[in-house]
């Protein structure tokens, strides 16, 4: 159903002068990869000001400490139905776990409500005379007391007053819900239960909507010559632990020198990370049913594999790659000074090849509205938008490469999304508007090729 944008406009302004302003809030939880889009929007709501971010630092005595933050700012210029100018809109994200905190809720209320606890979940709630204060863009709350979160239960005990259970407002995940029927794909916390099965994990599925194709990455750091890229098969050797040095991968080979060959180690995400789920449709397919797929090496496996390490979070994996050793790991798009991102079979790592169904390592993002907010409602719509995505990421300049129209990004930072608006044929003209050259300043691609809510559908082109 479709709003008046211009009613509701008047009708926001005109509330907002008989009430004056007021507190709205909106609570987001699951994949951590999309929250630095939802925060950049919440930024375009707020008049292009910085976003002050609301953490917990130093007192939640878990190590890594769990991802619990709010964003508040003042909305101003022309914000989004219902928000007026001058209310206070807080963001509560929390993104503990990854996308399996977007997938249990949302099985709670599409029927299995089997899991105890997990219609609700933990969010920083920091109300009025909490202790948050800062400056700028940095806000903490440093005037309380430690606490610890309890992964089995969702709480966090030991003296802290910041934290309450609501339900979600949007649930959101890496790829869609169906994915998530292995063990391997689903934490063994008690507030979980067992993994759900497939028929479950369909009707959450449809509870919601496919949002943007998102783009990972396949990582290295300390491997021997640097290589910028690998073949699939390669990849699909080392994450399937049918591998255990470099020199057995070919595009190292002969030039690990080690005496034995240079141990590889694997930096992968934990159980119920959409990243992680991601990674294993893309080089082992058992999620999609390939019955002489070898399963992602674990730490538990006794595999091939030197060392592989489970990380609970995006920021964990990045420390684990910044390591000592010659490492692989797997990431949701994003730059850091600890790997490089490479090209898998020779295709560059971008958004205008997933778009094209070139690049194989991207898949559509998936999120629904459990409380039918009218906010959530608005924030799920203006993601789904090319131009959001556009004032959100910005542009790049990219370049075909040669007969096989391959993109390269030829300056600025290569996009992590892309737009699933429908009524575009295969073509990769369609992503440059028809030139076949040179494409300077381009904006946020629309798919050519889109995976139409399947992540196991195969691309129309060929790898």
């Amino acid at each position: 159903m479709r709003i008046s944008t211009i009613a509701f406009a008047v009708a926001s302004a005109l509330a907002a002068a008989s009430a004056g302003a007021t507190d709205r809030d909106i609570y987001v939880t699951g994949a951590s990869a999309q929250r630095n889009f939802w925060v950049a929007d919440l930024k375009n709501i707020c008049g292009g000001s910085s976003v002050p971010v609301i953490t917990y630092d130093g007192k939640l005595t878990n190590s890594p400490a769990p991802d619990f933050k709010a964003y508040r700012c003042t909305a101003a210029g022309s914000p989004i139905a219902p928000v007026a100018v001058g209310d206070t809109v807080t963001m509560h994200f929390t993104a503990e776990l990854g996308s399996v905190w977007g997938i249990a809720p949302a099985l709670w209320y599409s029927g299995d409500t089997s899991r105890p606890g997990t219609d609700k979940r933990l969010f920083l709630e920091p109300g009025d005379g909490s202790g948050c204060t800062g400056s700028g863009t940095a806000f903490n709350c440093p005037g309380t007391a430690a606490a610890a979160y309890n992964y089995n239960t969702d709480t966090v005990v030991g003296g802290s007053t910041l934290f309450a259970r609501h339900t979600p407002d949007i649930v959101v995940t890496d790829v869609e819900p169906s994915k998530w029927q292995f063990a391997d794909n689903w934490p063994a916390y008690t507030i979980f239960g067992a993994a759900p099965d497939s028929d479950a994990l369909s009707t959450a599925t449809g509870l919601g909507e496919f949002l943007t194709g998102q783009l990972f990455a396949v990582v290295l750091h300390g491997v021997p010559s640097s290589p910028t890229n690998l073949s699939r098969t390669s990849i699909q050797s080392i994450f399937q632990g049918q591998v255990g040095t470099w020199d057995k991968v070919p595009e190292v080979g002969a030039l690990d020198t080690a005496v034995g060959g240079t141990p590889i180690r694997v930096c992968r995400r934990d159980h119920g990370s959409g990243t992680q789920v991601s990674a294993s449709i893309t080089f082992t397919g058992t999620e999609c049913g390939l019955t002489n797929a070898h399963a992602f090496v674990s730490a538990a496996d006794g595999v091939n594999v030197a060392t592989v390490i489970e990380n609970p979070a995006s920021s964990s994996l990045a420390t684990c790659m910044g390591q000592a050793g010659a490492n692989i790991g797997i990431v949701s798009y994003g730059t850091n000074a600890n790997y490089s991102i490479i090209s898998i079979d020779g295709v560059e790592a971008n958004a205008h090849n997933a778009a094209a169904g070139y690049y194989p390592f991207a898949y559509e993002t998936w999120g629904a509205n459990i409380t039918g907010s009218e906010l959530a409602t608005t924030f799920l719509n203006r993601v789904k938008q090319n131009s959001t995505l556009g004032t959100v990421l910005g542009t790049e300049s990219v370049k075909l490469t040669g007969t096989g129209g391959r993109f390269f990004v030829d300056s600025g930072t290569a996009k992590a999304y892309f737009s699933l608006q429908a009524g575009n044929s295969p073509s990769v003209a369609n992503l440059t508007n028809g030139a076949t050259t040179a494409v300077a300043g381009v904006g946020i691609p629309v798919a050519a090729y889109d995976r139409g809510g399947e992540s196991c559908k195969v691309s129309a082109f060929s790898f």
